[in-house]
């Protein structure tokens, strides 16, 4: 391919999500009990990964909370 340069990375970024907040594998905005004042947080909360019977971790999962502490 061709090297990137600034043309292709503004329309990049205009054009393409930061993140899905809601998809077909549960919403990834936030958890109850990550957010117990928001009556949506229990929103299409997926409660095991998928194909597995591993239950989900709320904490570092979740959109909302990684703006709150900061993406690093």
């Amino acid at each position: 391919g061709n090297p990137l340069d600034s043309a292709y990375a503004n329309q990049r970024m205009r054009n393409e999500p930061l993140i899905e907040i809601t998809q077909v594998k549960g919403t990834s905005d936030t958890h109850p009990a990550l957010s117990p004042n928001d009556e949506w947080a229990d929103f299409e909360i997926m409660p095991f990964m998928i194909a597995s019977q591993l239950a989900s971790q709320p904490e570092g999962s979740y959109v909302r909370e990684a703006y709150l502490n900061g993406i690093t």
